[in-house]
């Protein structure tokens, strides 16, 4: 009898089973909770702040100078330094006391002008200089190219100032494109970089690259020259693609974010007419 009642008693439950097992498989296996999962107490996870970096991957791109040349986006370089030599640019900011120009230094700008004649090819030091750059950037597995732009003697300075004026009219030309003798390009130390696609570096793609060479041209001698924010000092765009060879001032220009026009005290701004 006993028996009897025990087999009666599971034959009843059988359906319930069936019932349970059938909403189970519907309903998909019950999600299993994490021991680490935060309690309802818990404080909510402070979100973390970006790094210089990453805020650096978040402004918007340059346009291409065949879409008209809009918001550069790119910040200063000052606000992502983070071993800023505060005794130099105090004492800068102090004295307003320029920096003697080393001899044989060529400072261009749109008030300071290069002779047509003056025709002194590409520096080798720079060249052997940026050449060590890109061999860097490479090497930390950067998008970076081989190919630059250097060296331009006057008449090609010339030819491509005349087809952006063609293009896009003489004042906007000017904020891109220097008139030839204004050109640092003719000293033959100044070196425009290009990522792997073959555009300026940070135009479309090579950010990341441009950020590292924001703060890494320094110990090869070299500055950006064009920055966000200077842009009434230097009389052009933010260029994060643009490096002039300065030899052994890079470090001490860098950590002290002036332009060349300030820390060598001499005139910049735009053109006369």
């Amino acid at each position: 009898m006993i028996i009897v009642a025990v087999l009666v008693a599971i034959g009843m439950c059988l359906p319930f089973l069936a019932s349970a097992f059938a909403l189970e498989d519907a309903l998909g296996q019950p999600e299993q909770v994490s021991i680490s999962e935060p309690k309802a107490t818990d404080k909510p996870a402070v979100t973390p702040q970006r790094t210089p970096e990453e805020n650096w991957l978040q402004v918007p791109t340059l346009p291409l100078i065949e879409k008209g040349l809009g918001t550069t986006g790119f910040p200063t370089l000052r606000p992502f330094i983070t071993e800023v030599d505060e005794q130099v640019l105090q004492a800068w900011e102090k004295s307003r006391k320029p920096h003697p120009i080393p001899k044989d230094f060529k400072i261009v700008n749109k008030v300071r002008a290069l002779p047509a004649d003056y025709a002194p090819g590409e520096d080798p030091k720079a060249a052997k200089a940026v050449r060590e750059l890109i061999a860097a950037a490479r090497k930390a597995g950067l998008d970076i190219s081989d190919d630059y732009s250097g060296y331009r003697d006057y008449q090609h300075q010339a030819g491509l100032y005349n087809l952006y004026v063609e293009k896009y009219g003489k004042d906007r030309a000017d904020t891109f494109s220097a008139r030839p003798g204004h050109s640092e390009h003719q000293t033959g130390q100044a070196f425009d970089l290009k990522s792997n696609s073959g555009e300026l570096l940070g135009v479309v793609d090579g950010k990341r690259t441009a950020y590292w060479v924001a703060h890494h041209a320094h110990e090869f001698g070299f500055i950006v020259r064009y920055q966000t924010g200077k842009e009434a000092i230097t009389g052009y765009r933010a260029e994060p693609w643009h490096l002039r060879y300065v030899g052994a001032e890079a470090t001490k220009i860098y950590r002290s974010g002036l332009t060349l026009e300030e820390y060598y005290g001499v005139k910049g701004g735009n053109y006369a007419n």
